[in-house]
């Protein structure tokens, strides 16, 4: 009786341990087959999304973004590396260069479409890449052309897309040499018909590509297929497609000086600044001819007469202000516009005007980039109206100026607004006129340049949004985003109501819980 008694109680210890480990540690391949560990515990699997993206609002800014009239096209390098061709009406990508898979290789440092659109140049990390914008694909390369530490624009085409210019930076030669960091730079010139096995090049030797020794101290591509390069006591002139010299003029700088140059925005004309001169030098290359500008000086009177000739008056008004400050405009009695020039080679500055400027008994020319609040400008193509992106007290806007009356015609508030400032080798920023002069650009919206209508956007690109809310109506968002307030379509990513706030989003004290207030 003990003895049966002892049996029972043992096989009742063992079912209670059966069903204990059960409980506790169930079959393995049981649980993996049929319940995930997730299910069971709120934790993330190493490899595993926390959390899944199922929409965004707006779109980052591109780092890089160059415009081109002839074909209504973007380039843009997106906050993913991504290197996209863009149309400039629809905003639709039509081709990704390097995809986001790449973006670890893809290091861009400059862009520039040809004169006719049909190719896109690019200096991709110690690469050129010239692509095809009508197929999309790569037309031809140039891998890391002397062993450079790195390339550098601006790019440059000849007139009929056969050359394009270049910068590569090198280690100092050692009778250059301080320290092992001293570089310099050196231009290149890339045959591109050769390049792409069309024909022969007309390099000397037939060479495809040519770095250019000689003129590490400036080197540029002026309109008209001519080189203007610079050596001490003279600027030499080649030709582009042979590199034959074939003039020199003779200048005061002894030094190898950096050469600052600009092109003419009406005529093709160059301009150019050697070393700490204050003598801006006309060049006319095909022609042969120079004309010497002597800044902020007191001109004589056979030259101030020549000088009126050539220039346009502007009446007293807004487009003063644009150019000098308020006690200059103060002073003076005569303003007239010579030009607008546009730079050449990378040790110049931006976009400038060369000005006539009378004050009292004084008569001087002025090399002017315009007040501090001004970081673009461009020219209409019929020269009558000059188109500036400015800082103003309420914000940036985009101004238009009468030349002849020196009137601002109109002014608009775009929809990017000091995002960056303007950044001429980083290219960060697209600000032009069409081709046919009927419309311009800011960024992503495009303008009736008459009427300042916008015609068509992409206002889905935004800076860095420093509120957002859930808005008033299902499915919505609010973002502030400095002084730009906006109503957007959360299943879409479109927006539906754009405001301009009188206030920056940092000075605003108290908000209502749906921002509309």
């Amino acid at each position: 009786m003990r003895r049966s008694s002892f049996y029972i109680l043992i096989m009742g210890l063992l079912i209670v341990v059966a069903l204990f480990s059960s409980f506790w540690f169930p079959n393995p391949a049981i649980s993996q087959s049929n319940q995930s560990p997730t299910s069971m515990f709120p934790i993330t699997m190493y490899g595993e999304e926390p959390f899944r993206v199922v929409g965004e609002i707006g779109r980052a800014l591109p780092r890089r973004i160059v415009y081109d009239a002839t074909s209504e096209q973007f380039a843009i390098v997106d906050v993913y590396n991504r290197l996209l061709l863009m149309d400039a009406h629809t905003y639709q990508t039509r081709y990704v260069l390097h995809s986001d898979q790449e973006s670890d290789e893809t290091n861009i440092a400059a862009m520039q479409f040809s004169h006719d659109g049909r190719y896109l140049a690019v200096i991709n990390d110690l690469d050129v890449e010239l692509w095809d914008t009508q197929t999309g694909t790569l037309a031809a390369n140039l891998v890391s052309p002397g062993s450079p530490r790195y390339l550098d624009g601006p790019l440059a085409f000849s007139s009929q897309d056969e050359v394009l210019v270049f910068y590569g930076v090198y280690p100092a030669p050692p009778a250059l040499r301080r320290s092992e960091n001293d570089v310099v730079v050196y231009p290149w010139v890339w045959h591109l018909p050769a390049a792409r096995g069309e024909r022969a090049s007309t390099f000397p030797g037939g060479n495809a590509a040519q770095i250019m020794y000689d003129y590490r101290s400036g080197f540029a591509l002026t309109p008209n297929d001519h080189i203007l390069a610079s050596l001490p006591s003279r600027l030499v002139v080649m030709d582009a497609l042979t590199l034959e010299p074939l003039y020199e003029i003779p200048t005061q700088s002894y030094a190898n000086d950096a050469l600052q140059v600009w092109t003419s925005v009406k005529d093709g004309k160059v301009y150019v600044l050697t070393g700490a001169s204050n003598v801006l030098l006309q060049i006319d290359t095909a022609n042969r001819t120079v004309s010497e500008f002597p800044l902020y000086v007191r001109l004589s009177g056979s030259l101030r007469s020549s000088i009126q000739e050539i220039a346009t008056p502007i009446a007293r008004g807004a487009l003063w202000r644009a150019f000098l400050d308020e006690r200059q405009v103060a002073a003076a009695r005569e303003v007239s516009l010579i030009d607008v020039v546009q730079p050449l080679d990378p040790a110049s500055g931006g976009t400038r005007a060369l000005l006539y400027v009378r004050t009292g008994s004084r008569h001087e020319l002025r090399f002017s980039s315009g007040t501090y609040a001004i970081s673009q400008m461009t020219l209409s193509p019929d020269g009558a109206t000059l188109l500036t992106r400015e800082s103003r007290s309420n914000g940036e806007v985009i101004a238009a100026y009468d030349i002849a009356s020196g009137n601002q015609r109109d002014t608009l508030i775009p929809s990017l607004r000091s995002p960056n400032a303007y950044d001429r080798a980083g290219q960060n920023r697209a600000l032009a006129y069409d081709s046919t002069g009927e419309t311009f650009l800011s960024d992503f919206q495009r303008y009736d340049a008459d009427t300042f209508e916008v015609l068509a956007e992409d206002l889905r690109y935004s800076f860095r949004y420093d509120r957002f809310f859930f808005g008033r109506d299902p499915g919505t968002m609010v973002t502030i985003s400095g002084r730009e307030w906006r109503v957007w379509d959360v299943a879409t990513n479109s927006v539906l109501r754009r405001e301009h706030l009188v206030h920056e989003a940092s000075n605003i004290r108290a908000i209502s819980p749906d921002a509309y207030r």
